[in-house]
């Protein structure tokens, strides 16, 4: 009769030492990637839709440890109809952040492609590219 107990107690004993140890490895695995985030250069940008002759609000995401410079281009082939650089210092990737330019009547209507290109002050380069429709 003791080893049906003892057969319980030892499979507990198990799963608990299992779960305890899985806690522990996915805590260091987690503060290992934040560590890494941080001293990364991320950039995100996103598309949309844009009028001809109206203001268009470019919207990108980036993050960096220090200072970073984000080229914006808004381009159909080699024609490029919106440009521009925003500088920010230590962005967080939480925060969306917007441009303000204006789309040119005399651009054709078409599939552009919008591109943000950051670099920080150590020359790391990240690089997002979407498709922005005008009309």
């Amino acid at each position: 009769m003791e080893k049906r107990l003892a057969f319980p107690t030892v499979l507990i004993l198990l799963v608990v030492a299992a779960g305890a140890l899985g806690r522990a490895q996915g805590a260091r695995a987690h503060r290992g990637s934040s560590a890494q985030t941080n001293a990364a250069l991320t950039v995100k940008a996103y598309g949309g839709l844009a009028r001809r002759g109206f203001p268009v609000y470019l919207a990108f995401r980036v993050q960096a440890a220090g200072a970073v410079k984000v080229r914006l281009t808004m381009r159909l082939r080699t024609h490029v109809a919106v440009s521009g650089t925003v500088r920010r210092n230590a962005p967080s990737f939480d925060t969306r952040q917007l441009w303000k330019s204006k789309v040119s009547r005399a651009v054709p209507a078409g599939r552009y492609t919008f591109c943000a290109v950051a670099t920080d002050v150590a020359g790391h380069r990240a690089k997002s590219c979407v498709f922005y429709r005008v009309v």
